[in-house]
């Protein structure tokens, strides 16, 4: 009876479908509303941290939350230490130019000004001892090689969508400034090898050098095809296509003032797309939604730091015109551990970046950075997971040494590497097509970024990252569906026989 019930309902015209699933839907939410409401993951949580907050130091951290990591260090960390740049870079512009004035790892007396001067600008913080270092200048007849370009990138980024770059800079404040458009460029994103690439490229620039204040602009228009859906109008200008211009509104200090924190939070090549910039821990420029790379596949690179000026050439005033990198953090992740000096993170005027060892959901290790944060005193530390969504802060002492929880450091899980040097993080989760690229940035008041607005944070009703529904609820989705089916099975039933 009742398979000849189905087969004659089977064969009838139905138009209630939508109908009786609304209906379940109605029955479920009224039924398990009380009981079952939904749950959403909270923002990364930090439940304890020891071991030893100086510079070098091992500190450890448990809690939740963290996501994982497939390599524990950043992509690149670079001190600048070193002696050879190209063992951390792939291209390092100029190098065909005057061996002094070539951009390498220096202290500051090495550097050498116009009329003979020597020494450059003081190192950012005591614990540098060179930074990376190169001048607009060239003896000879200047070209892309020898004192257009003072920058350093990496090649074979194509596989990659987010980036995540954090230096300090500062630019020599005897530069030599000639009238008009300085076009003092900073970053580029490019299709091909090297800086720019083949000509498709998009980059920074950063007006008013020349002035005590500035603002940031971009070109999204050469080659790449960005399409820019929407910006934040709170901080940003922007002129749609045939101009295709973008301008921050916010003046910032020129590099000239000092050393300067940048920080480049992107996400390339992707329908939801980001470009947010700070500087100095001060939101300068956030386009909400871009695809920045819509020219089809192939090799791409990323230059990290440094560009393009106009102020280059032969004359011995030229020889001012230096830039200075230190302590250039690069990864494909924005998972993130930092340490600030003030628990309101939009309030800290110092952020440090700290260098992961090993990274699990529960656990991370990181060597101590300190850059600028004092030797004694209160620091605030945060963790950010792979949609940039941070913790709540958790208070630590500078210069002390406290047991790491549980009893010691934590361990690397499988696939987090403990690789300090951080060579590689090939393979990476946020590669194009893997599920983390294409979520686009968190949602505001469900773990947006530190102290972003609905503005920073883009717009939509996406599910915060990691968010689930509850079981209960889905129980009762189907409880409701199947009531409402057994109602009207019934009275068709009672039509039939």
């Amino acid at each position: 009876m009742l398979r000849r019930t189905l087969t004659r309902l089977s064969r009838r015209r139905t138009t209630c479908v939508v109908p009786i699933m609304r209906k379940a839907l109605l029955i479920a939410t009224a039924t398990f509303a009380l009981l079952a409401p939904r749950v959403v993951s909270a923002a990364p949580v930090i439940s304890a941290a020891g071991g030893d907050a100086r510079h070098g130091g091992t500190v450890a951290l448990t809690g939740s939350g963290f996501g994982t990591k497939s390599s524990a260090a950043p992509y690149r960390w670079d001190d600048c230490s070193g002696t050879d740049p190209h063992q951390k870079w792939d291209f390092v512009y100029p190098y065909t130019n005057d061996a002094a004035v070539r951009l390498a790892y220096r202290p500051p007396a090495e550097i050498t000004r116009a009329n003979g001067q020597t020494g450059g600008v003081p190192l950012p913080h005591s614990h540098a001892t060179k930074y990376f270092a190169g001048a607009h200048y060239t003896s000879s007849g200047g070209d892309a090689h020898s004192g257009y370009n003072v920058c350093a990138g990496k090649n074979g980024q194509e596989s990659f969508s987010d980036s995540y770059i954090t230096f300090y800079t500062a630019i020599d404040p005897s530069w030599h400034f000639v009238s008009g458009d300085h076009n003092f460029k900073e970053y580029d994103y490019a299709a091909g090898d090297g800086y720019m690439g083949d000509g498709a490229n998009l980059y920074f620039n950063r007006s008013g050098v020349e002035q005590a204040h500035g603002t940031w602009g971009g070109n999204y228009i050469e080659g790449m095809e960005a399409l820019i859906s929407s910006v934040n109008p709170q901080f940003m200008t922007y002129y749609p296509p045939p101009a295709g211009t973008v301008w921050s509104s916010v003046d910032v200090a020129s590099p000239t003032a000092g050393w300067q924190r940048i920080e480049l939070r992107l996400r390339h090549h992707n329908a939801n797309g980001f470009h947010r910039v700070r500087v100095d821990n001060t939101l300068v420029w956030d386009i909400t939604k871009v695809n920045d790379d819509t020219v089809g596949s192939g090799p791409r690179s990323e230059t990290v730091i440094g560009g393009y000026a106009r102020e280059y050439g032969n004359e011995e005033a030229y020889k001012n015109n230096w830039r200075y990198y230190s302590d250039i953090y690069y990864d494909h992740s924005f998972a993130r551990v930092v340490v600030a000096n003030a628990a309101d993170y939009d309030k800290a005027t110092i952020v440090e970046p700290q260098l992961p060892t090993a990274w699990s959901d529960g656990s991370i290790t990181v060597t101590f950075n300190q850059g600028k944060l004092p030797d004694t005193g209160a620091a605030y530390v945060f963790v950010f997971d792979t949609e940039d969504t941070v913790s709540a802060p958790h208070a630590i002492q500078i210069g002390t040494s406290a047991p790491a929880p549980d009893g010691g450091a934590p361990k690397a899980d499988a696939g987090s590497s403990s690789d300090a040097s951080a060579k590689s993080d090939a393979g990476a989760s946020n590669a194009p097509g893997s599920g983390s690229s294409g979520d686009g940035p968190p949602v505001s008041g469900r773990g947006a970024a530190p102290g972003a607005t609905d503005n920073e944070s883009g717009s939509g009703c996406r599910a915060a990252p990691g968010e689930r529904r509850s079981p209960a609820l889905l129980l009762g989705i189907v409880a409701g569906f199947g009531l409402v089916r057994r109602r009207h099975s019934r009275r068709a039933r009672a039509r039939i026989i």
